[in-house]
């Protein structure tokens, strides 16, 4: 079995490089043009099923990529990403910890434990 990892294409909100957590944004042209690139990558490549998380950049990330290969799409809560609760709208720069202690609980947020459980659950 062949598993293949895929992030979201770009947002405002990374393109601006501040903490984005659960809300509902969009990828922007950029993000979509990155989609359509990787979409035509995978035209070819027998893919089974796409799982993907419920939020809207990755079900349009999953979408593209369901239009170029054919595979039925799954979206589930439990492969959203981290959650950073406090921390969302929160420029990367001063959220640091967020990324590089794995202890980092953030008020309303995941730590790592429970993120990892939360992924492992919906794997």
């Amino acid at each position: 079995m062949r598993m293949y990892l895929i992030r979201h294409g770009e947002t405002a909100f990374n393109r601006s490089r501040v903490m984005k957590g659960h809300d509902e944004i969009t990828l922007n042209d950029t993000g979509i043009e990155q989609e359509e690139r990787l979409g035509r990558r995978f035209e070819n490549v027998r893919l089974d099923h796409i799982y993907a998380s419920d939020l809207r950049r990755a079900t349009m990330t999953a979408a593209i990529l369901g239009a170029f290969s054919g595979a039925p799409i799954t979206y589930h809560e439990g492969f959203r990403e981290r959650h950073p609760g406090e921390l969302t709208g929160v420029p990367y720069d001063q959220a640091m910890a967020f990324f590089t202690d794995p202890d980092c609980h953030p008020k309303g947020g995941e730590s790592v434990p429970e993120f990892a459980d939360r992924v492992k659950d919906a794997f």
